[in-house]
C-alpha cells in the first residue's frame, strides 16, 4: 500500500528551479548603511538526515525543536544565547505513531500545541490524518507531559500552527495540501475549518499552498510556499474571518523566490521569512497604504550551506537575545546545495541587532 506521508515528502523534496534573489553571500551595505549579511553564529547541529521542521521559544529561553526526520521527536536546546557554556540539547520525547511533527505553538505559557501525520494502512485502506498533541510543561515539569488532542482525518499536509492570542484553549493549523487553515478547541478536541480561501490554494505547478501561520496584531499572516507570497486577514478571537469588520485577504508581499517556508515577525512589524529551497532568510517591510513591500535577503544564498533549506525562525524571549532569530534547517533535503550537498539539520542564530529598512 502506497504511503500518502512518503508521497508528501515527495512532493515536498520535488526538485525546483531556482528564481533570481540578490544574495548577500559578498558583502553589502543596504539603503540604511546595514553591512550584509548579518552577523551569525551555529548554535547547535545534529546527525544527517535530520529535518528539523518548527521551532518554538519557552519563556525561560530554551528552543523546542519539532522533528519531522529521522523521526517524530521534540527536542530542547537550553542556554541557547551562552556563548561560554554552551547549550545543552536535550530529547524529549518520540511523538508514536506519527511519522514526523510539524508546527508548534504556545496557546497559554508553556503548553505547546504540535501537529504531526499519522499513516496507517490494511490490504484494502489506507488514511492519513493530522494528529494534534500537547507537551505540557505546567507545574514546573523538566519533561513535558504529550497527550493526544484530536484527530483531524481530512487533513492532507499538516503544517504551521499558531495559537490566538486572547483564546488560550484554540490554536490554528494549516493544511498545504488542502489549502485551508482548521481551528482546533485543544480543551474539548473539537476541529473545524477556520479560513480557507482562495490565496491559501495550491497554484499551478507546485505541491504546497499555505505554510506557515501566525497571529500578528489582530490579523492571521500566511505564506502560500508555491506562490511565494505573504497574505493577511483580519480575524476574530475565535480564529475565523472578521466578516462583520470587513475583513478581506490583504497581499502582504510578493517575494522573487522559489518557495517561501515559515517566518517571524519583529515588533516592528518586520516579517522575516525562510526560503527552504533557495537557502535564504529575507527581511519583509509590509505593504502599507500606497506603499509597496520591501525586501531584502539578510542571510543565506543559494549557493550557501549557512542556511541549507531553512525551515522555520523565532525570536529569543531573553534579555540577552531578544534581537536573536533563531533559524532551524532541514539541511537541504528539499533541494540540495549545489546540487549535491546535504548536512544534517541545524540552528542558526541571526543578530538583527544591526538591521534596519
Amino acid at each position: 500500500m502506497r504511503n500518502p506521508y512518503k508521497s508528501m515528502l515527495r512532493a515536498m523534496l520535488a526538485s525546483t528551479a531556482f528564481c533570481s534573489i540578490p544574495s548577500a553571500t559578498a558583502s553589502q551595505v543596504s539603503g540604511n548603511g546595514v553591512n550584509l549579511p548579518l552577523p551569525y553564529r551555529v548554535i547547535t547541529q545534529f546527525a544527517e538526515p535530520t529535518w528539523i521542521e518548527n521551532i518554538a521559544v519557552r519563556a525561560n529561553g530554551e528552543l523546542l525543536l519539532s522533528f519531522l526526520l529521522p523521526n517524530a521527536s521534540l527536542w530542547s536546546v537550553a542556554r541557547p544565547a551562552d556563548t561560554t557554556a554552551g547549550p545543552q540539547i536535550d530529547n524529549l520525547g518520540l511523538f508514536q505513531p506519527a511519522q514526523g511533527l510539524m508546527g508548534i505553538a504556545e496557546p497559554e505559557p508553556d503548553l505547546f500545541v504540535l501537529a504531526s501525520s499519522v499513516f496507517t494502512s490494511t490490504t484494502d485502506n489506507a488514511t492519513t490524518v493530522c494528529r494534534t498533541w500537547t507537551a505540557d510543561f505546567r507545574g514546573g515539569r523538566t519533561a513535558p507531559e504529550i497527550k493526544v488532542v484530536a484527530d483531524i482525518p481530512n487533513a492532507t499536509i499538516p503544517n504551521g500552527v499558531t495559537a490566538v492570542p486572547g483564546n488560550n484553549s484554540v490554536v490554528l493549523i494549516a493544511d498545504s495540501g488542502n489549502g485551508l487553515v482548521y481551528r482546533v478547541d485543544i480543551s474539548t478536541g473539537r476541529h473545524d475549518v477556520a479560513v480557507q480561501v482562495p490565496e491559501m490554494a495550491v497554484v499551478v505547478n507546485a505541491q504546497v499552498g499555505v505554510n506557515g501561520i501566525h497571529v500578528h496584531d489582530g490579523h492571521l499572516y500566511w505564506t502560500n510556499a508555491g506562490a511565494a507570497t505573504i497574505y493577511r486577514l483580519r480575524i476574530n478571537t475565535d480564529g475565523s474571518p472578521a466578516t462583520k469588520c470587513g475583513a478581506k485577504v490583504e497581499t502582504v508581499a510578493k517575494l522573487d523566490a522559489t518557495f517561501l517556508d515559515d517566518f517571524a515577525i519583529s515588533a516592528d512589524g518586520t516579517i522575516w521569512v525562510v526560503t527552504d529551497f533557495d537557502n535564504r532568510l529575507i527581511a519583509v517591510q509590509p505593504t502599507t497604504g500606497n506603499n509597496s513591500s520591501t525586501s531584502v535577503v539578510v542571510e543565506g544564498a543559494v549557493s550557501e550551506l549557512t542556511l541549507a533549506g531553512g525551515t522555520s525562525a523565532a525570536f529569543g524571549r531573553g534579555e540577552t537575545d531578544r534581537h536573536v532569530l533563531y533559524v532551524t534547517t532541514n539541511g537541504g533535503l528539499n533541494s540540495p546545495v549545489n546540487g549535491t550537498v546535504t548536512e544534517g539539520g541545524k540552528v542558526v542564530a541571526v543578530d538583527t541587532s544591526g538591521f534596519r529598512f
